[in-house]
């Protein structure tokens, strides 16, 4: 398995709950809109309304990758998953846990930006005028200390870092990375990335507040709901409010069988990534 390096500061970005923040001005940026949508604002702060094309998803011929596995494959992958994250939950014991709110500030409309809303309807992705990821504000609210740990070191990568309405996870050790929770999609394809990359079917978005590995880092997902397998390369970031990653439609059809319907609630999926760090 391919290995990467972590950056050495972990970035505090807030986190979306559409109970708050009014959305009563003229240039706030909506928290929820149709899923996969993407706003566009021009000079005058109109907004351009992109909606997704699901015929994008049904015509698609994408590689399903570890999609089609053999049934002695896909137990021997499982198999070795679940020993791995139980190896990774075991260390994670002695580093803290953090707890971030819900509450936040996002910037207001300026000329250029380009808004995403994930397959759940949230908003996950600003982009300024010239290409860059613009960071949502949140803070750690409350952090448990397992026993005999060393108070003074409590800024630490290691740890589990917990956030969204449904607590996702995710726990960095000294070797790994392993989140679990909700994983939905966005309209990525052929945008630009967080490396200033044209995003493909293949890529996808870790949560920038807790998660930011180097471009093409591949990732391991598993679709807890029916098993199907197969590897990511994360080349974006996004707020990602209530899920711990975000994956383009197609790759969430075609390789993890999750069926992606913008008009109802099935834009995600209950799911487990990992990948190793590169020392």
């Amino acid at each position: 398995m391919k290995k990467f390096i972590l950056p050495l500061t972990l970035i505090n970005i807030c986190l979306i709950n559409s109970n708050v923040f009014a959305s009563d001005s003229i240039n706030t940026i909506p928290l929820a809109n149709k899923p996969g949508t993407i706003l566009e604002i021009d000079k005058n702060y109109e907004v351009k309304t992109k909606e997704f094309d699901n015929s994008i998803i049904e015509n698609s011929k994408q590689d399903k990758q570890f999609y089609n596995l053999k049934n002695s494959e896909k137990i021997n992958t499982i198999t070795n998953e679940e020993k791995l994250v139980k190896e990774i939950l075991d260390e994670a014991k002695k580093y803290p846990v953090y707890y971030y709110n819900e509450e936040f500030e996002i910037p207001k409309m300026e000329e250029g930006m380009k808004i995403y809303y994930d397959g759940m309807g949230y908003l996950t992705k600003i982009v300024d005028k010239n290409g860059n990821n613009i960071p949502f504000k949140n803070k750690c609210n409350k952090v448990e200390y397992p026993q005999n740990y060393m108070v003074e070191k409590s800024y630490t990568e290691n740890g589990t870092f917990i956030w969204g309405k449904d607590s996702n996870k995710l726990t960095r050790t000294s070797d790994h990375v392993l989140a679990q929770g909700w994983i939905t999609w966005y309209d990525g394809v052929g945008q630009i990335g967080d490396h200033n990359n044209i995003l493909n079917e293949n890529d996808c978005a870790t949560a920038m507040s807790y998660d930011r590995p180097p471009s093409n880092t591949e990732i391991f997902v598993r679709n807890l709901e029916n098993d199907n397998t197969g590897y990511v390369y994360k080349n974006d970031v996004g707020g990602l409010p209530n899920a711990i990653l975000d994956i383009m439609p197609t790759t969430m059809k075609n390789v993890f069988g999750a069926k992606v319907n913008t008009s109802s609630d099935t834009g995600r999926f209950k799911g487990r990534y990992y990948y190793e760090i590169d020392k």
